[in-house]
């Protein structure tokens, strides 16, 4: 069984891919809005403190899936910029994450 961080489980892709591995598969799942599921994080990963706090807090994971994008009404208005906020924080989750499990 693989531990598995999914980031973006909320969305459509992400809550599919959910639904399907859940039973073979040990998922922590993050994304942006609640959701009532196991082992789910509401994350702003745009706030460098509460990606901090969700590394802190987190066990080990051997597979990393990012599926976070701005579409829909949660891309409504927004830009380009805010998205790439977003991936830099997740590559800040891996080193922050992959630094700490080095030590």
């Amino acid at each position: 069984m693989s531990k598995i961080l999914l980031a973006g489980q909320n969305g459509i892709i992400g809550s599919f891919l959910y639904d399907t591995l859940k039973d073979n598969e040990e998922i922590k799942g993050i994304g942006k809005g609640q959701l009532d599921v196991p082992n789910y994080t509401d994350i702003d990963l745009s706030n460098i403190k509460e990606v901090e706090k969700f590394v802190k807090s987190t066990d080990r994971f051997d597979v990393l899936i990012f599926l976070v994008g701005l579409t829909h009404a949660k891309g409504k208005n927004q830009n380009y910029p805010v998205f790439k906020k977003g991936v830099y924080f997740i590559q800040f989750i891996y080193r922050l994450y992959f630094n700490s499990i080095a030590n």
